[in-house]
């Protein structure tokens, strides 16, 4: 049998980000009007089951931001031209182009993305 149906999983996707510290602040803000809005959007449309953001007081200071999406499945992380035309619908095109126009703008500035990575939590079934 397919993987999944012995050990189903959640799937989810974690950015380890490395934020100058005097820019934590205006990261954190900006992120609240780009990355959050637009996973409420998806978490409404039942794309990803939850989002969060981690500070890392601690630790050998290569990143000090984690950026964490949890999705229903893993099929919902591949392209669909339905779900993004869904979501331009929820979201709006202007959020879109804002949050674009912000991360090149400011994001590109105060932020290096050091990593990205793709867990899967192996739950076990009784």
């Amino acid at each position: 049998p397919p993987r999944s149906t012995l050990f189903p999983y959640t799937t989810l996707f974690r950015s380890m980000v490395k934020v100058e510290e005097a820019q934590l602040e205006s990261y954190l803000n900006g992120l609240k009007s780009t990355w959050v809005a637009a996973n409420e959007a998806q978490k409404d449309l039942g794309y990803i089951t939850s989002f969060g953001i981690y500070e890392v007081p601690y630790g050998d200071n290569e990143f000090n931001l984690i950026l964490r999406v949890t999705f229903p499945s893993t099929e919902m992380i591949g392209p669909s031209k339905e779900r993004y035309l869904a979501f331009l619908d929820a979201y709006g095109k202007a959020n879109l182009d804002k949050a674009q126009r912000t991360t090149v703008a400011i994001y590109n500035k105060i932020r290096t993305i050091q990593a990205r990575y793709m867990l899967r939590e192996i739950k076990f079934t009784p």
